[in-house]
């Protein structure tokens, strides 16, 4: 539709569900839009604190530099070691120092879709929130102006099925070699109770077996996923 194409011929290949990747959301994380940010923050701080206890490598994606930043004191005050994008250097610099093995990192940006992280065998990826569009932001609001013009809704046509495909590329961050072994872990839990979550999660489940509990379970299961060798992550709820 934005490129006013009026035909156009879609191929479908079909898709296997990845070995050595699963996605668990976390049920029990204060939910978006009715906790504070600072709710939000302190439970995501405590949460990363329990997972680096695992000792695998753990990679944060935020949508929010305030809130990137907000989580890296918490995680300061907590004695949590890990490295922040522009607090403790460029996105090449810290990334540089992730593959090394240095410690955890805190990202955004770039880390989302035009980096790879292939150098770790067992990785946790952590993502903050769901990467929907800023409404405020200019470009945003004249697709969104377009749509309305055409009686559409934005958030059907264009936001939903930005933001599964962003979701999709941040994983697949994580999922470069077919040895490697990924766990990603959604702290946003709006999908299992928002309108537009079934159709978040039957795109997202194409390709990756996803489960949602809460953390304790979760970080658990986890653990024992990344101790497995390469097989299929047997559960998969949706």
């Amino acid at each position: 539709d934005l490129l006013g194409l009026d035909q156009v011929r879609k191929v479908s290949l079909p898709m296997d569900i990845l070995p050595n990747q699963a996605i668990w959301i976390d049920q029990s994380m204060p939910m978006i839009g009715i906790a504070s940010e600072e709710e939000y923050e302190v439970a995501l701080a405590k949460r990363l604190q329990k997972l680096s206890e695992m000792e695998y490598p753990i990679l944060v994606l935020f949508t929010s530099r305030k809130s990137m930043m907000a989580v890296s004191d918490l995680l300061d005050h907590r004695e949590v070691r890990h490295l922040t994008q522009e607090k403790n250097g460029t996105a090449f610099n810290v990334k540089k120092r992730f593959d090394r093995g240095e410690t955890n990192l805190l990202g955004m940006g770039s880390f989302w879709e035009g980096v790879d992280f292939a150098q770790q065998d067992r990785v946790i990826e952590v993502i903050a929130r769901l990467p929907f569009d800023n409404p405020k932001d200019p470009f945003y609001q004249k697709i969104e102006s377009w749509f309305s013009k055409q009686g559409k809704s934005t958030f059907d046509s264009y936001s939903l099925p930005m933001t599964v495909l962003r979701f999709k590329q941040a994983i697949g961050r994580a999922q470069r070699r077919p040895e490697q072994r990924s766990a990603i872990l959604l702290m946003d839990n709006r999908p299992l109770v928002k309108s537009y979550g079934k159709l978040f999660l039957k795109e997202v489940t194409q390709e990756v077996a996803l489960k949602h509990a809460k953390f304790e379970e979760v970080k658990e299961d986890i653990q024992d996923f990344l101790e497995q060798e390469s097989q299929l992550f047997k559960t998969n709820l949706f």
